[in-house]
């Protein structure tokens, strides 16, 4: 049986766990601080659990199928990515402060990331499945960025990657910055092998520039970093961060080698005041019934 756990980590000289709670079977997939001091969460098995500073539930609500990402709202509710089954399908859902759904809407793909944008609205990221032909097994992906209004309704939508047999490309995170435009984190490729890809558009979904990073697979998470960069990590195989230039040009890649990052709908990479990076991982699992350790860890930006 699995146990959902949160652990507050409190960094001083030495990592020490602040409080430790189970919220019943299911896997967590993001937590959030909330301006409560409190902390939201959401995970497979539901959508939201609310808790406050000490861990200790204040409300817990139901939803017909796990959340991925979640995000406290402007007027102090929230908005939660949430997949059915598989990653090409899905919805996103705003709820009020004590988690009462205001609505609901379901894109034509699975929305992997949402978070809310400077004018109130909503800008969306995920995976689209595509036909490519009449043949079964002629299919792909692609990355799917949506933007809409406060209520949900589409202003917008892109899709980027090739409609080609058995390509796949997705989105799994998307960030504004502060002029406007849009840092999305993904990935492309085809069997066997999915590496980065890095997006960036304009307010309207143009593309500025795009690049693919061969030396990491699968784009799972980014950050804008202090000097106009990003830092960007992949989850496939052995953790992997790469540091590139505000045009997307390669500066850097790292290596960590038996660790795997967690990403689902939660950041794995912050900058920290000193300039450097911490890092949430694990241990890749020793088998089945492993899921490995968790790991956090801190290093420097430049190489």
């Amino acid at each position: 049986m699995k146990k959902v756990i949160l652990i507050l980590l409190s960094l001083t000289i030495t990592l020490t766990a602040g409080w430790w709670r189970t919220y019943g079977e299911g896997i967590g997939r993001c937590v959030q601080k909330t301006d409560d001091g409190g902390y939201v969460i959401t995970g497979s098995s539901w959508l939201i659990i609310k808790v406050d500073a000490n861990g200790d539930v204040e409300w817990r609500k139901e939803y017909d199928h796990g959340g991925y990402c979640i995000e406290q709202t402007s007027d102090r509710g929230y908005i939660i990515s949430s997949i059915i089954g598989v990653t090409w399908s899905g919805s996103f859902v705003k709820t009020d402060s004590s988690g009462e759904i205001q609505w609901v809407e379901t894109p034509e793909f699975g929305p992997h990331w949402v978070e809310q944008t400077i004018d109130g609205g909503y800008i969306v990221t995920g995976e689209k499945y595509r036909e490519v032909s009449q043949e079964p097994e002629d299919w792909c992906t692609t990355m799917e960025l949506m933007k809409t209004d406060e209520n949900g309704e589409i202003i917008w939508e892109k899709s980027f990657g090739p409609i080609e047999t058995w390509s796949f490309s997705g989105g799994n995170c998307v960030h504004e910055l502060d002029d406007g435009s849009f840092f999305v984190v993904g990935f492309t490729g085809g069997p066997g092998r999915s590496y980065t890809w890095v997006i960036k558009t304009d307010s309207h979904g143009e593309i500025i520039w795009e690049e693919d990073y061969l030396e990491a697979e699968s784009g799972a998470f980014g950050i804008q970093t202090s000097d106009g960069g990003y830092l960007v990590c992949s989850d496939w195989g052995d953790s992997n961060v790469i540091k590139i230039d505000s045009v997307g040009n390669l500066l850097w890649e790292r290596d960590y080698y038996g660790l795997r990052f967690e990403y689902r709908g939660g950041p794995s990479i912050r900058q920290t005041p000193d300039g450097n990076v911490i890092i949430i991982s694990r241990t890749l699992a020793t088998d089945s019934t492993n899921g490995g350790d968790l790991i956090l860890l801190k290093t420097y930006i430049q190489r």
